[in-house]
């Protein structure tokens, strides 16, 4: 029965999830003391938060911190933080808490300020319990609509990887977890009403005022021509591999770098003679770890690229400037070096 696919392969999906957790972050998630999940009151978090509860129950697991956001843009938003902690009071291994998004809201890009005040504020309330790992119920027709949509914006390899099944909060201690990367929207909803589990529907996600609710509609139109979500989120899982691939080697040209004061030099040679997807991972990794954090938004790709393509393409010695460093090739010497811009 279809119905109960979502439970039955649940914990396929967390083995999944412990074996990268411990792999490559030396987390051992049965041990921990309490794990944290989101729930906006939606059909796939409250899913996702019976599916743990089941879970932790059935393998002597942590127990679990249910965060609610309420961002204060919509009055209903309280009565639904209400019913969530009401359910999640009711499970077993439980405990529920509702944080607030106050202050001044942004008068654009509202969307995307308040998915990073969410993370933040899911991150801070869980680590003042003491947990490090935070479940979120990202679901397959999510991964389907990043991939989309950073298709539309130009996006290269990492980005057509979409949402990571496991991967490191920057700037904090988490690690983010999403289980149901590969189970439909439909199957959670379905499950949900098999449970009888009350859910809220945001009205957001069809206000075709925000781009990912434009998006969901082409949909209907993709899907006719064969281009389902499920197909996306595989392409999504193939581009991942291949990724992790050009990781892999890149790195190990990366850790040939020699630190010297305020910088890194490089064998120029050595970057010449990789292929350019490599070389570009190398140096764009040691501009992002000299220049630290230049803006909000890191180092822009498009800009990257041009000065790369610049750098590398002429047989001569270049400098140019880029995300907060200095970037050297220097011929004779057989080097390139990236050291720290002195803005000063």
């Amino acid at each position: 029965m279809e119905i109960c696919r979502a439970a039955v392969k649940f914990s396929d999906k967390m083995r999944s999830c412990e074996d990268i957790l411990g792999s490559s972050f030396s987390i051992n998630i049965l041990t921990e003391r309490i794990i944290g999940i989101g729930v906006s009151g939606g059909p796939d978090s409250m899913a996702l938060l019976k599916l743990l509860s089941k879970w932790s129950i059935e393998n002597k697991g942590p127990e679990i911190l249910a965060i609610t956001v309420n961002h204060c843009l919509r009055k209903e938003a309280a009565l639904e933080a209400k019913m969530v902690e009401e359910y999640a009071n009711n499970l077993a291994n439980v405990f529920h808490v509702t944080i607030k998004w106050e202050g001044d809201k942004p008068n654009t890009g509202i969307m995307e300020e308040a998915r990073e005040a969410r993370y933040k504020l899911m991150a801070n309330v869980l680590k003042k319990q003491g947990g490090r790992v935070l479940f979120l119920a990202h679901h397959m027709n999510d991964q389907a609509e990043t991939v989309l949509f950073r298709l539309s914006k130009g996006s290269g390899i990492k980005g057509l990887c979409g949402i990571r099944k496991v991967q490191e909060m920057l700037d904090t201690e988490m690690v983010l977890v999403r289980p149901l990367l590969s189970t439909a929207k439909d199957e959670l909803v379905e499950y949900c009403k098999a449970e009888k589990i009350n859910f809220v529907n945001d009205p957001t996600n069809k206000n075709e005022k925000y781009a990912r609710a434009r998006l969901r509609k082409s949909f209907e139109i993709l899907e006719k021509e064969g281009l389902s979500a499920e197909r996306m989120a595989k392409l999504a899982e193939r581009v991942a591999k291949a990724d992790t691939a050009l990781d892999y080697y890149s790195n190990i040209l990366f850790m040939k770098g020699k630190n010297i004061n305020d910088g890194i030099l490089f064998d120029l040679e050595d970057l010449i003679n990789v292929p350019e997807e490599v070389r570009s991972r190398v140096v764009l990794q040691a501009v992002r770890k000299i220049g630290g954090n230049s803006s909000k938004y890191g180092v822009r790709i498009h800009r990257f690229e041009n000065v790369s393509d610049d750098i590398f393409k002429y047989n001569k010695n270049i400098t140019r400037t880029v995300g907060g460093c200095l970037l050297k090739k220097h011929i004779k010497r057989n080097e390139f070096l990236i050291l720290k811009e002195n803005k000063s």
